[in-house]
């Protein structure tokens, strides 16, 4: 099977899974706290495991383009977290969390970044002297880091969403049935 043929297959694949994903995000999901670390975790062992399977060419390079790569990650994620909202039910203290369109705007150009580097540096070895392994290894790094970025900012939010509704109820003050916090 040559390229066109697998883009065939694939390029619709991935625009339904995408599709679905921009759906889901329009509705408000359950956000339980505990689980945040989870998704994370999985893909922090993921890439662990990916790079030390191929592990990048020998080199500071190699690890200062991983490490810029996360870092930026990390930053994007964080400012794509901001753009969540995350809501309070002051009875239940049950959160839910809501995606908003400039953070799946900001969600849909990493992936389309990602794939489209991918397909464009597909069968070369080097581009401008960097090897693409780097530059792959260096998506996949800023993919995981804005994931981590994007939890980590939810979860202070919900902790700090949670905590006061917990102290609220317990000092017996009157609170809206449902308290949201946005930053966008």
């Amino acid at each position: 099977m040559d390229r066109s043929e697998a883009a065939l297959i694939i390029v619709p694949i991935v625009l339904i899974v995408l599709g679905l994903r921009v759906w889901m995000s329009t509705r408000a999901r359950k956000l339980r706290v505990e689980r945040m670390w989870v998704g994370p975790a999985i893909f922090v062992f993921i890439l662990a495991i990916s790079i030390y399977d191929q592990p990048p060419p020998p080199g500071v390079l190699s690890w200062t383009v991983l490490a810029i790569a996360g870092a930026l990650g990390v930053f994007i994620g964080f400012y794509r977290g901001r753009m969540v909202r995350i809501s309070i039910d002051m009875e239940t203290h049950a959160l839910t969390s809501q995606q908003s369109p400039w953070g799946m705007l900001i969600f849909l150009g990493l992936i389309g970044a990602r794939y489209g580097i991918r397909f464009g540096l597909n069968g070369a070895h080097e581009f401008d002297g960097i090897p693409v392994s780097i530059i792959l290894d260096g998506l996949t790094a800023f993919y995981g880091g804005s994931v981590i970025g994007m939890r980590y900012e939810m979860w202070q939010r919900a902790q700090k969403l949670l905590s006061d509704a917990q102290a609220a109820k317990a000092h017996g003050e009157a609170v809206p049935a449902e308290l949201s916090q946005d930053r966008a």
